[in-house]
């Protein structure tokens, strides 16, 4: 018998994070990613979150956030507001607050404050939506308790008493169709061009009642000028107003084998994303594909899940790894390339928003710290690191690997790798575990195993920063 020598190149590997196959090739190496970020087979700090007045006021953030913990307190929701008066454009950032009520702050304003809409009541958390009319863009809001109130961000917002207590709504085919708990199996459309006239009686707004198989209405989106449901099992398509008959043509456009995620949808540009309880799915109005299902097994809770979609990525806050009441992580998925780049973990994610600052799209998390447990605050995803004191640990943890010939018995002779921060590298074993503490350096880095196995692991963590590449294992086996 010979001794043979072979190379295990983790570049040529995706990295990224996977449950439910052995295919690591293409669906990664990980088993566990905590505040890392995977990428052309490198391992960097995850990006984090900063204050969100930085994004908003940069010159004076901290005056900025004073105030609104002063007048608003905390956060469920935030979104951006854009219109002109007196031929002058107003950009606004509308809040809700844990109270349910609503505060807008005039981004360029002379002095920074947050004015509430006092008359606006409600008892449960508003959703919001506009809609144009006379040329002007109307903001609309409506709980599944509450009245709708419709406001152009000038006058007084006003209420519409005839309008259903609303869950989910969206604008298209020049109307709003809402969805609202007392009709589960129902969606409502308001009058034409007039989002505030809900008269059924007077043949101006309709019902549309489903009385197929797909389950109960979780809520209805815009795309490609067509309305679409969401189900519990599957997508029903509006089209084709029938005056005579004040109704809309419907068509089932999708069946699901698994059941929806209500708060997973997110708009991707000319596509919807969705998370179901047997993968992560892509609809693009006319066909259903599943982009991921290596989260299987590792996503609890489903039905707390949240997300948004920016610059061709799937932003998921969810219970992962553990069952939990709450979201403790915010899970990257690129579109493109169909695969996990980053997770951030060890936080509570209440939210996550989508707001337009100078034409940009940003994603804002709304989150507690675990440890000190403090109110929910608004952060962006920001390309330059931060992380606060209570969460800067790190993570990166391999499956168990059984590398070429796995009927052979092989010793892992030595780890080479270029690593630019600190950090701690485990080698697991069937029988046995190494670890070696690393210093930063700008050059190559060896270290000697010396490890018989059958098959391994090898975990990558520490505090701060983490930047690990060109990551190599040389072995040997007897052939």
């Amino acid at each position: 018998m010979a001794q043979k020598y072979k190379q295990f190149i983790f570049a040529d590997y995706n990295l990224g994070l996977n449950n439910s196959t052995i295919d690591y090739k293409n669906d990664g190496l990980a088993r566990q990613i905590c505040n890392v970020e995977c990428k052309n087979g490198r391992l960097q700090s995850a990006k984090m979150f900063d204050n969100i007045f930085n994004l908003i006021e940069p010159t004076r953030a901290q005056i900025a956030q004073q105030v609104f913990l002063d007048q608003v307190g905390d956060c469920k929701w935030l979104t951006g507001y854009q219109f002109f008066h007196e031929d002058k454009h107003k950009d606004y950032v509308v809040f809700c607050n844990s109270q349910n009520k609503i505060f807008y702050y005039e981004m360029g304003a002379n002095n920074p404050q947050f004015i509430c809409l006092n008359n606006v009541f409600f008892t449960s958390t508003p959703k919001f939506d506009f809609f144009i009319k006379d040329n002007q863009n109307i903001m609309i809001f409506s709980s599944e308790t509450d009245n709708m109130w419709v406001w152009d961000g000038i006058n007084e917002p006003y209420q519409v008493l005839d309008a259903p207590k609303v869950t989910s709504m969206a604008v298209g085919l020049d109307r709003l169709f809402v969805v609202c708990h007392a009709k589960p199996y129902s969606v409502l459309f308001s009058d034409d061009l007039d989002p505030s006239n809900w008269s059924i009686t007077a043949g101006e707004a309709g019902e549309l009642i489903f009385s197929d198989n797909l389950g109960k209405v979780l809520m209805v989106f815009a795309l490609d000028n067509y309305i679409y449901v969401m189900r519990e099992n599957g997508i029903v398509k509006i089209y084709g107003y029938n005056k005579t008959e004040n109704a809309f043509n419907v068509s089932r456009v999708y069946c699901s084998t698994g059941r929806i995620y209500k708060n997973s949808v997110a708009i991707a540009g000319d596509k919807i994303i969705f998370m179901c309880s047997d993968g992560i799915y892509s609809f693009d109005g006319l066909s259903v594909k599943k982009i991921y299902n290596n989260l299987n097994g590792l996503v609890f809770n489903g039905d707390k899940a949240c997300a948004q979609c920016v610059d061709n990525i799937y932003f998921l806050c969810a219970n992962m790894y553990e069952n939990l009441n709450y979201s403790n992580a915010l899970i990257c998925i690129d579109l493109e390339q169909k695969g996990i780049t980053n997770i951030n973990y060890g936080y509570i994610f209440q939210n996550i928003c989508l707001l337009t600052v100078k034409n940009i799209n940003e994603v804002v998390v709304l989150t507690q710290d675990l440890l000190s447990k403090n109110a929910n605050t608004p952060a962006y995803i920001c390309k330059n690191r931060y992380k606060n004191t209570n969460n800067v640990d790190y993570l990166y943890f391999t499956h168990a690997l059984n590398l070429q010939p796995q009927s052979s018995k092989k010793v892992l002779s030595k780890l080479t790798f270029l690593c630019k921060s600190d950090a701690t590298i485990c080698v697991e074993t069937d029988t046995q575990t190494k670890e070696y503490h690393v210093k930063k350096s700008n050059f190559f880095q060896t270290i000697k195993i010396n490890l018989k196995a059958n098959i391994f692991a090898i975990k990558v963590y520490g505090k701060g920063d983490i930047d690990i590449s060109h990551i190599k294992l040389d072995y040997c086996f007897m052939e």
